[in-house]
């Protein structure tokens, strides 16, 4: 089945709390190429859905489109990791003791620490359930996105075959018309050679 090298396609998909989209858009290329554009936390997929695409389209240039957001009603809470915190306290601590230090750890120090708090949702869910969650929204929109290719590469096919038919047309046209051209120019030509040597004997072998 042809296909167009050209498409698009669009999946979602709910886990947990988290609700994610994969767009899939490609343009012609000569060889094959993915790009994967994903959140930074999410970034450890980014070969697994570079492979699953691989395994649908062999040529043309790529781009897949992850985000992930709160699913709606379900909107994440901050969470903190006490132990973390708590830690870094007792660390501080040992430093001001051992160094004579006077100054404490303050609250805009911790909120620094980006593993002291940390958003809440998607920590509930395995790697392998978000992976599984990530690998079936890929498949919808790959499906959707194959799917298009399909109905282009119809739309190809059928304007392919209209333009093959045209030449083929014009080809046995001229393949009819080419004898008669032939002696029409044959004609004209001896009737040139005749006027230019008016009443002159004309050697049909060099003619």
């Amino acid at each position: 089945m042809l296909r167009s090298m050209t498409g698009f396609g669009h999946g979602e998909v709910v886990v947990g709390s988290l609700k994610l989209t994969i767009d899939v858009k490609s343009v012609n290329h000569r060889y094959g190429e993915v790009v994967v554009r994903m959140p930074r936390e999410w970034v450890r997929f980014e070969d697994t859905l570079r492979k699953k695409v691989q395994q649908t389209v062999q040529r043309g240039r790529v781009d897949v489109f992850v985000n992930v957001e709160a699913e709606a009603g379900t909107a994440r809470q901050p969470e903190i990791h006490w132990e973390l915190a708590e830690g870094f306290i007792a660390a501080a601590r040992q430093l001001k003791e051992k160094f004579g230090l006077s100054d404490d750890v303050t609250l805009q120090q911790l909120l620094s620490l980006q593993e002291v708090i940390r958003m809440g949702g998607s920590e509930q869910l395995d790697e392998e359930q978000l992976s599984d969650a990530l690998i079936s929204c890929m498949d919808v929109s790959l499906q959707h996105f194959d799917g298009m290719r399909q109905t282009e590469g119809r739309f190809l096919l059928q304007d392919l075959t209209e333009r093959t038919g045209t030449l083929e047309q014009i080809w046995q046209e001229m393949s009819a018309a080419a004898p008669v051209v032939v002696e029409e120019y044959r004609a004209k030509l001896r009737e040139r050679v005749s006027e230019a040597l008016k009443d002159a004997a004309i050697d049909e072998g060099r003619l």
